[in-house]
């Protein structure tokens, strides 16, 4: 962070002179009338602080061209930055400076008038969700406040740090100082972007903290961009494939936008005031992580009441926490009489005066108002007398020092106004029936009235926290408390005919009888079109769990929400015997009455939370039948209710291994939630799922495109951990050594990967390495690399299971690649134990061929509950132990074995859409019958093989199976007539000899159709830009004929657009 500039030249309006500060000295020294000692001064500083009769300018010394140097001069104010020439050294005058500070003064003040026609508006995020501006705003600073620069010095060292902390009561001017001293500091840029949050007790919601913390910090970027904010609203939506306590994914998105900051070395100041008001542990758990990760380029200054339950231990110990507290805050004796210097007070009163009020700012500033008001000494000295300083009496002061020295008008417009949080004119004059409220409201702010602008358009204020319980307990003893809650009442209906549902939710919630109008509210609430696209579940069961139950009962839609809050806001998982009592009550509750009333669409609803918990809570059967009933009643443009129940009867059918329906239900999900107007929030998490599915089933590019598209629209560690994973599959199935050795380059993801364990990100970053050198034919290598990821995955059995299952089926294929059986049967052991410990399966399942092959008919696997165990299921799992079986028997010469059990898993694996079990169980029958000496069976399984693998230009499934397969492969080559194959196995068994040889080689997939030579030539310029036009000038051809060959080269690479086109065939080295 930048130093502070301690030279400066400041007029003193008490002796009439100005006088000069030196760095390093607090002593003030008078500027004489000799201009040669002035410009001695000025010729040995680059830069100074210029207090002036019209105005502050920091001024600065700036290098031209021959090396002369000239003075400009600056001022910044709300975030905007005002630049002057002075000129040489000779020209600055204190005339010269006093008339620079006039122009920019008047620059300011043209723009502040131009900013006070505009009409203030809530603003709406892309979420759909109301943000009240103000809050983000800075708050107005008064011109008549004295100069705190001892604490504007401990400010300036705390940026050092990480972490600012003022904490003391109300009353200490916690808010000014740090005002101020960013006013200070931003007018000789000394400060990086500033972004201030006023925070409100409604703002105990996680979403809405931080909805309303980065939307603050957009600020500090060169455009508005809410992809954070979109991810930040993907990171509450419900999701299949997580339990409901974790769906909150908010460290993610902290993690995306301190990467963000880091990336782009961006600097950023974040205020956040009244934090004492935040009670929810959640946002306390995110703002500690925050602080635990953030750049050395970020300082967060929190403004309290109370000391805030962060880990402020360990930012102590790490010397990155500065704290400023009450005592600190506290006016010193000399600050004291500087802001009582008007009235001539005596030393020893003003000794007294300091005693009494302890540096109490609030006092201080009551005490001035009632001075002011003060005529005679008489009367100054009989107030100085009864001014004792304490709370108690210093809140009657405020009743009757100020609210009983104001007009009755003005009186009455106080009291009927402090209901308010914050005010403005409209609201005000709803409230009070005074249509002159804007012009009060400036006599108020011109009075000193405690009163303090939210801007500098005058559109937002609030009172002091003092004042206005001082306030409020005047009105409810004058006006009585029956008009008192009329005035909660009149706010609340503005609000609500502002559309601020929020806020007039929030003032009825204040009412003693406002149970019914709250709840009321709240249901228009939940009714809005975008509330279900960011539900800010913590506000809403804060709200609902003050309404009384009798309104409560009265509204199904309330119960249907409120279920769906205490869902996704409880801490303990959704087999929690309580929590799911309370869900079903409330459930049952909104299910009599909407079947009373016939409201079909409603019940499905109701439904589909219904199969969302219980499918969580591990009862599959029956949440598909809850699924399949809301299914029916759900409308068909009910797409978000539609998608949540579809995901449940896709991932169900994903766990149980069928993966044609699983894909065909997950793609009407993703079609659903990308149509709905929803084009992000929900489609992560299917993005993800489609790729793994189309993986598995092998539909290798239609993978990858699904992650490219996942890889554009999100940026969180979790997702572009498994994203490289992912990727490192399909390239590895490729063959595509270069890519996987950026995969490797690239190394781990930045920050928090989900839920798991650095060590095993860390582990699993490295099985790339592994894929390297079983492409460079390092097979040995490979296996110690993956035998060392098994070794230190042992440690995590639950977090790493997929892993370590995984690595262990690679192992095993690896031992007996290499003709090691035994060491291959005890990596075999060591899965079967795996599966037993974690799945509580038999160790022989699907393990065992029957002694009969004939009645293969009869052998069906028991009937395995679908657990879910990441993103593959129990079958699936279970195929993968059955293939390495039947691997086993192959190489023990088994053959019969393995004859039985590859007959019985490929109609099931064909069946049931496992696309890659189905290709290796080809592989591996075609080498049971070329051992057997049945040569027509093997190559009719072979040619099947090269038939489904050709299309996605898969070659690892193939070279791994090692030289048994390639023996027969060789034979089947001059046997084959179909040329596209041909090529392809020509293609596969040069890439097993160079392998074998141990040569690097690259070897990209197929074409379905191999592009002619004028196609080559449209697809080097149409990817290289040139239009259709452009073609056809260039090839001296019809434009139509470019068009018909452009739509020939898109159905030969399987694309539609030109984008993809040039992805495609760059990934293929066609250009």
């Amino acid at each position: 962070m930048p130093k502070v500039i301690s030279d400066a030249v400041i007029w003193s309006a008490k002796q009439n002179i100005y006088v000069q500060r030196s760095q390093g000295s607090l002593d003030l020294q008078p500027i004489t009338g000799e201009q040669e000692q002035w410009f001695s001064w000025l010729a040995v500083r680059s830069a100074f602080a210029f207090q002036g009769q019209q105005g502050h300018l920091t001024l600065r010394k700036e290098a031209r061209a021959r090396k002369e140097e000239y003075w400009y001069a600056f001022r910044c104010q709300n975030r905007r930055t005002i630049k002057r020439y002075v000129g040489r050294t000779a020209d600055l005058t204190l005339a010269r400076l006093e008339e620079i500070a006039t122009e920019i003064a008047a620059a300011f003040a043209r723009a502040q008038k131009e900013a006070q026609e505009a009409v203030y508006e809530p603003q709406e995020s892309s979420s759909g969700s109301l943000l009240l501006m103000p809050k983000l705003r800075l708050p107005h600073l008064h011109s008549s406040l004295i100069v705190r620069e001892r604490l504007m010095q401990r400010l300036d060292a705390a940026l050092e740090g990480k972490l600012t902390v003022l904490c003391a009561p109300a009353g200490f001017g916690k808010t000014i100082l740090v005002r101020q001293w960013i006013a200070s500091r931003s007018e000789c840029n000394l400060l990086p972007s500033v972004a201030w949050v006023s925070l409100d007790a409604s703002d105990n919601d996680p979403l809405r903290f931080w909805r309303y913390v980065l939307t603050a910090c957009q600020g500090w970027y060169n455009r508005q961009d809410q992809h954070l904010l979109d991810l930040l609203s993907c990171s509450i939506q419900p999701s299949i494939a997580q339990s409901a306590r974790k769906s909150l994914g908010l460290e993610n998105v902290l993690t995306s936008f301190l990467n963000e900051l880091s990336q782009q070395n961006i600097s950023g100041l974040l205020v956040l005031e009244d934090y004492h008001l935040i009670a929810e542990a959640r946002i306390h758990e995110t703002l500690n992580f925050l602080l635990a990760h953030m750049p050395e380029t970020l300082h967060i200054v929190l403004i309290t009441r109370y000391e805030p339950p962060l880990s402020l231990v360990r930012l102590r110990a790490n010397g990155d926490l500065h704290e400023i507290s009450a005592s600190d805050l506290r006016f010193s004796f000399e600050e004291t009489t500087t802001f009582l210097q008007e009235f001539a007070l005596s030393v020893e009163t003003l000794q007294r005066l300091n005693t009494h009020l302890e540096g109490w700012a609030a006092g201080l500033r009551l005490l001035l108002l009632s001075l002011q008001r003060k005529t005679t000494q008489a009367q100054i000295e009989q107030l100085l007398a009864s001014f004792s300083g304490t709370h108690r009496p210093v809140l009657d002061y405020f009743v009757t020092e100020v609210l009983e020295a104001q007009t009755e008008r003005l009186q009455e417009f106080l009291l009927r106004t402090s209901v308010l949080a914050r005010l403005s004119p409209a609201l005000c004059a709803a409230v009070s029936g005074m249509q002159e409220s804007a012009e009060l409201l400036r006599q108020i702010e011109r009075a000193n009235l405690f009163l303090d602008a939210l801007d500098d358009v005058g559109e937002w204020y609030r009172y002091h926290a003092l004042f206005a319980q001082a306030m409020q307990h005047e009105a409810r003893r004058r006006l009585g408390e029956r008009e008192f809650q009329a005035l909660l009442y009149m706010a609340s209906t503005w609000f609500e005919q502002q559309g601020m549902l929020a806020e007039a939710i929030e003032t009825a919630l204040k009412m003693a009888e406002g149970g019914e109008r709250a709840a009321a509210l709240i249901e228009q609430f939940v009714s809005r079109e975008h509330f279900y696209e960011t539900p800010e579940y913590h506000t809403l069961r804060r709200w609902l769990e003050q309404i009384p139950d009798k309104w409560l009962k009265q509204s199904p839609l309330l119960c249907l929400n409120y279920a769906g809050a205490l869902l996704f806001t409880q801490e303990e998982e959704p087999q929690d015997q309580k929590i799911y009592k309370q869900n079903e009550e409330l459930l049952q509750r909104a299910e009599e009455s909407w079947r009373a009333s016939a409201n079909f669409p409603r019940l499905g609803e109701v439904f589909a939370l219904r199969a969302f918990y219980t499918f969580h809570r591990g009862k599959y059967d029956l949440a598909i039948e809850y699924a399949q009933q809301a299914l029916s009643w759900l409308p068909e443009d009910a797409a978000l209710w539609r998608g949540l129940t579809l995901s449940i009867v896709g991932i169900n059918a994903f766990l149980r291994g069928h993966l044609n329906e699983a894909r065909f239900v997950i793609e009407e999900v993703y079609r659903l939630w990308k149509t709905g107007g929803n084009p992000y929030t929900r489609q992560v998490g299917v993005l993800f799922l489609l790729s793994i599915l189309c993986f598995e089933q092998g539909e290798m590019h239609l993978a990858l495109r699904y992650c490219r598209k996942l890889e554009a629209i999100a940026s969180s560690s979790d997702v572009s951990f498994m994203l490289q994973i992912c990727q490192a599959q399909i390239y590895y199935e490729w063959n595509d050594l270069e890519v996987l050795q950026q995969l490797a380059q690239a190394g781990r993801p930045e920050g928090q990967v989900g839920d798991f364990p650095d060590e095993i990100i860390e582990i699993l970053s490295e099985s790339v390495l592994a894929r390297i050198a079983q492409i460079r034919g390092e097979t040995q290598q490979a296996v110690e690399l993956v035998g060392n990821i098994v070794s230190r995955l042992r440690s995590f059995p639950e977090e790493a299971f997929l892993f370590s299952h995984e690595a262990l089926c690679w192992l095993v294929q690896l031992s007996l690649l290499r003709g090691d059986l035994d060491t291959a049967q005890c990596w075999l052991n060591e899965l079967v134990r795996l599966h037993k410990s974690v799945l509580h399966l038999p160790d022989r399942e699907y393990l065992q061929a029957p002694e009969d092959p004939d009645a293969l008919d009869q052998v069906r696997p028991p009937e395995v509950a679908p657990v879910q165990v990441g993103p593959l299921s129990v079958p699936v799992l279970q195929e993968q132990r059955a293939l390495l079986m039947a691997r086993m028997s192959l190489a023990r010469g088994e053959f019969a074995d393995a004859l039985a059990i590859l007959n019985y898993v490929l109609p099931n694996a064909k069946k049931n859409g496992r696309g890659r079990h189905t290709l290796q169980t080809k592989l591996l029958l075609a080498q049971v019958y070329a051992a057997c000496s049945q040569l027509p069976q093997a190559y009719q399984f072979l040619i099947a093989a090269l038939e489904q693998a050709y299309p996605q230009g898969m070659q690892r499934i193939f070279l791994d199976e090692g030289p048994a397969l390639y023996s027969l492969m060789s034979q089947l080559l001059p046997q084959l007539e179909k040329r596209p194959l041909r090529d392809y196995l020509r293609r596969l068994l040069q890439t097993f000899a160079q392998t074998q040889a141990g040569q690097k080689t690259i070897v990209t997939p197929a074409l379905n159709e191999p592009l002619s030579a004028q196609e080559q030539r449209v697809l080097r310029l149409l990817v290289a830009g040139y239009s259709n036009a452009e073609i056809a000038r260039e090839l001296v051809v019809s434009v139509n004929t470019i068009r018909t060959q452009v739509q020939s080269i898109y159905r030969k690479l399987d694309v539609h657009d030109r984008k993809a086109t040039g992805e495609i065939a760059r990934h293929l080295r066609l250009v």
